[in-house]
């Protein structure tokens, strides 16, 4: 999805490829660029900037947590120094199986970051719809008004003895 996103914008920079990239790093765990990239992105939205507001907020929130736990793992691993036997067992645990646990967690944020990026579009092209659909409304209205108007304008004025009857 990055890859993808990265390629739309080198073509055309738009607010829904800065989404879509945004939402494609913070399922990559990179949160801070996330961050950057809705900065970027967010004065280019034309309509509502909710939706990418709300993805920027929840990216920030993400870095702080993930800062918040490096902090606390680095407090841990300076009181842990002297521990040579929780050394020896590290050194025989297999990072295979983490390996695996993260990209299937980098998959499942990737597919939620396309399911939003989706959603996002859906409603902005509801919202253009919607939009149209009153213009077109408010057009028909004033159409109807200006034949009312010029048919009353134009309507020839009875004669005398058609007045009579």
């Amino acid at each position: 999805a990055l890859k993808d996103s990265n390629r739309a914008l080198e073509i055309k920079p738009t607010s829904k490829g800065y989404y879509r990239k945004a939402s494609a790093l913070i399922g990559l765990r990179r949160y801070s660029e996330a961050v950057t990239t809705c900065d970027v992105g967010i004065p280019m939205v034309a309509g509502s900037t909710a939706d990418f507001v709300q993805l920027r907020n929840e990216a920030e929130r993400l870095a702080r947590e993930t800062h918040n736990d490096d902090d606390s793992d680095d407090d841990e691993a300076d009181s842990d120094d002297d521990d040579d036997s929780e050394e020896e067992e590290d050194s025989d645990y297999d990072d295979s199986e983490d390996d695996e646990d993260e990209d299937a967690e980098a998959e499942r944020m990737a597919e939620l970051a396309e399911r939003r990026a989706r959603i996002f579009e859906q409603r902005r092209e509801q919202a253009e719809n919607a939009a149209a659909e009153r213009l077109a409304a408010e057009a028909a209205e004033k159409a109807k008004s200006f034949e009312r108007r010029n048919t009353r304008d134009k309507a020839p004025a009875p004669s005398a003895p058609d007045a009579a009857w």
